[in-house]
C-alpha cells in the first residue's frame, strides 16, 4: 500500500514539473508579444475571471479581518513584483 501512494505522488509530481516548465514557455511567449505590463496585467485578469465561479459555487465568505487584509496586501505587492520581474526576465532571457 505504501508504494502505491508513491508512486501516486510521482506521478503528480511529474504532472506539476509538466504545468510548471509549460508556464515559463507561455510566458516567454507572452513577453515577446506584448509589454510586461500587459501581460502581467492578463495573467493575473483572467485567473481572476476564472476563479469568480469557483468561489461562488463554494460559497467561500469574503470576509477578513485587518490583519487578514495586511496579509492580502502585502501577498498582492509581492505577486505583482514577481510577475513584473517573471515577464521582464523572460524579455530580455531565455525560458
Amino acid at each position: 500500500m505504501k508504494e502505491k501512494n508513491n508512486t501516486k505522488y510521482i506521478v503528480w509530481m511529474i504532472i506539476a514539473m509538466l504545468f510548471w516548465g509549460i508556464a515559463w514557455t507561455a510566458g516567454k511567449v507572452a513577453a515577446e508579444h506584448s509589454n510586461t505590463q500587459a501581460a502581467a496585467f492578463w495573467r493575473y485578469g483572467i485567473s481572476f475571471i476564472t476563479i469568480i465561479p469557483l468561489v461562488w459555487y463554494l460559497k467561500t465568505p469574503l470576509k477578513t479581518d485587518r490583519i487578514g487584509f495586511l496579509y492580502m496586501f502585502l501577498a498582492g505587492a509581492l505577486t505583482s513584483l514577481f510577475n513584473y520581474l517573471f515577464f521582464t526576465g523572460l524579455a530580455h532571457g531565455d525560458a
